[in-house]
């Protein structure tokens, strides 16, 4: 994980192709990054004529994301797509990038939401960011229109955040957190409470507000309209963000409740051993709790199961007063065991922390450029 002479090694993340779920894991930036990958241009969408265009993520084509044209149907679960009286696409929030309408809606234009779109595409960040404020200022008084604004506002404000200097995040933080907290606010049962629920969530926790962080999840966990696999993920992270904030009591009672619902055996199941081991040492002496999860994670096949079992090792080792075996442990999730995408963006906002703890001023300034540049990737 560290080189002899103290520097860190660079590494290439890996993928886990195993499953919808892993996919999912792998891509939770993904929503910020298609927005820039599924670059289609405004002519095309212009010439189709048919309909909403929904831009979405299929395990079968990787990266690489898809789209279908027609009527999106939104309801418990996810959207449907229908052309001609039938479902072209049936789509987790999970999955879904964005969706460009293929008429005006009230208040705006086919014409001017085909140019944002476009802005976006080409990256004219500020452009299209001035666009959607000057749109959402005209059309606030529809709530079909406003929810599509915010949305792709918010949402573009997140990728510009990312990709900012330390100076202008420092500014542009609250604001973000606040517009996030406002759409999920006022839009609770709409597939784009995910996609916001989570990009709120992390920037909570790269600001250290593993409460907050936690109530987020708990807000989608209990979320009936979404699918039972993205309740069951929020409560995961949910039993995560109580952990890093230290209330191991409430970890485990959180832990063995999630468990009632989740599937007998398999990733969700090992992850839940793990944060109920790190529950309880957490609870008694943290200390005692990396050879137990180190046990655990010897048992699984799956690198971002492991991953997670690293991730609690680091916080039981900040626990225990230890920051140079949590450095160790968190770098274990960066170089190795990286497969889920946003777990390794944990680790490395704690790598920060950690550093700054251990007096080392230049690699925690390293790793906060790091992370920029890894988030902005996305």
């Amino acid at each position: 994980a560290a080189a002899p002479d103290g520097g860190i090694l660079h590494h290439t993340p890996t993928r886990n192709p195993e499953g919808t779920s892993m996919i999912r894991h792998a891509a939770r930036g993904g929503l910020l990054f298609a927005l820039i990958a599924a670059a289609v241009s405004t002519t095309a969408y212009a010439q189709t004529g048919a309909g909403d265009r929904v831009f979405y993520r299929d395990k079968k084509f990787g990266p690489v994301p898809q789209t279908a044209t027609g009527e999106v149907k939104e309801g418990p679960g996810g959207i449907k797509v229908v052309s001609a009286g039938k479902t072209v696409a049936d789509l987790s929030p999970a999955d879904v990038i964005k969706i460009v309408p293929g008429s005006d809606l009230p208040g705006l234009t086919q014409a001017v939401i085909f140019e944002l779109d476009g802005m976006e595409n080409r990256k004219e960040y500020a452009k299209a960011r001035k666009g959607y404020e000057d749109a959402a200022a005209a059309a606030a008084a529809n709530p079909k229109t406003k929810k599509y604004v915010d949305f792709r506002l918010a949402i573009l404000k997140a990728k510009m955040y990312d990709e900012a200097d330390d100076k202008v995040r420092a500014a542009e933080q609250p604001g973000l957190i606040q517009a996030l907290e406002g759409f999920l606010l006022s839009n609770p049962k709409t597939w784009e409470a995910w996609p916001v629920g989570r990009t709120l969530a992390r920037l909570q926790f790269e600001k250290g507000d593993f409460d907050k962080a936690r109530r987020t999840w708990g807000q989608l966990a209990k979320n009936a309209d979404l699918p039972k696999d993205l309740q069951t993920e929020a409560g995961l992270n949910e039993v995560d963000n109580l952990i890093r904030a230290g209330d191991f009591a409430g970890a485990a009672a959180r832990a063995a409740d999630v468990a009632k619902a989740a599937p007998p055996a398999g990733a969700v199941r090992d992850r839940l051993a793990i944060y109920a081991k790190a529950a309880e040492a957490g609870a008694g002496n943290p200390a005692t709790g990396a050879a137990e999860i180190e046990k655990l994670i010897a048992a699984s096949k799956d690198p971002a199961v492991r991953g997670t079992g690293y991730a609690m090792i680091g916080e039981l080792a900040l626990a225990a007063g230890k920051p140079r075996d949590a450095m160790w442990a968190f770098l274990w999730v960066e170089v190795v065991f990286n497969a889920d995408r946003e777990e390794v963006g944990r680790a490395m906002t704690r790598l920060t922390k950690v550093f700054e703890t251990l007096g080392e001023a230049d690699k925690a300034e390293l790793y906060r450029e790091r992370l920029r540049k890894f988030r902005a990737a996305a």
